[in-house]
């Protein structure tokens, strides 16, 4: 008798590589919808966007000097170090993969100038403190 009217949206984001940085829009259909509108189209995302403009109001910037946020009227341009400092559940909540467990130790062998000189490496399991 009684239904709920289902409010839920269709808005999925979708990210490219253009070469250096991570481009994020939110299609909703076949609309783009502006930046501003993300949260109310998608709730999930609020933390994730609230990282994402701070980082963008603070004007921080990556090793290489290059912004780690440009916002644009409907899309988002990420540095990688800026993606790859995203927890998992904000990196869920805007489309990416989560990040991985795994870290890579690399311990050199040797003087680089000998001939024997080589690196080696390992992967190891990082403990992940979603508190840290």
């Amino acid at each position: 008798m009684f239904r709920r009217r289902r409010t839920g949206t269709n808005a999925t984001f979708k990210y490219e590589w253009d070469g250096q940085q991570v481009i994020l829009s939110l299609r909703n259909g076949t609309d783009i919808p502006p930046v501003s509108s993300w949260t109310s189209l998608c709730p999930a995302t609020v933390c994730a966007v609230a990282e994402i403009e701070a980082a963008a109001a603070d004007a921080r910037c990556g090793r290489d000097g290059l912004a780690l946020v440009e916002i644009t009227d409907s899309s988002v341009r990420l540095h990688p170090e800026f993606v790859a400092s995203l927890d998992a559940v904000s990196a869920s909540a805007i489309g990416m993969p989560p990040p991985t467990g795994l870290g890579l130790d690399l311990k050199p062998i040797g003087r680089i100038d000998e001939e024997e000189f080589h690196i080696q490496l390992r992967w190891f399991a990082r403990e992940v403190n979603p508190f840290a």
